[in-house]
């Protein structure tokens, strides 16, 4: 009896054969859940780079477009005060004073569509889907299009 009492203190216990292959199972079963959903999420950060890309692209072409315009502005604006100064003939000045104001209003434009582009350029649906609040198999089903166009 004793000696039978140290054996099983010693052995291990060995699981039932039935459910070894089914813990085996479902824990590879879990790390192939887990790389599809990692995969997932690389795959949408990598859409949302591409779209804050070119938007980070076209807000930089925008930017240049208004300094260009700005500057353009800038060096009417003087022109047409040094044309005021030195002019008695109001025709001139009165066009400077029309390419400075077209110039401007380009300009500004410009900054406004760059800040649009530039408020578009937070990786929404990533954030999203890294939070715990906001998981959900639904989310994966609209994937970046649904962000794509601005909405949030």
């Amino acid at each position: 009896m004793y000696q039978g009492r140290a054996e099983t203190m010693t052995t291990p216990r060995a699981m039932p054969p039935s459910r070894s292959p089914s813990v085996v199972a479902e824990a590879m079963a879990l790390f192939r859940v887990l790389l599809l959903a990692l995969g997932n999420r690389a795959r949408l950060l990598g859409f949302e780079l591409q779209i804050a890309g070119a938007k980070l692209a076209a807000s930089a072409a925008l930017l240049l477009i208004a300094l260009f315009l700005v500057g353009t502005a800038w060096a009417a604006l003087w022109l047409g005060i040094a044309m005021a100064l030195r002019s008695v003939d109001l025709d001139w000045p009165a066009v400077v004073g029309i390419i400075f104001v077209v110039n401007a209003a380009g300009a500004a434009l410009c900054l406004l569509g760059a800040l649009r582009f530039a408020r578009q350029v937070s990786l929404p649906a990533t954030l999203r889907q890294l939070s715990f609040a906001g998981s959900s198999d639904d989310d994966d089903a609209d994937g970046p299009e649904g962000d794509a166009h601005g909405q949030r």
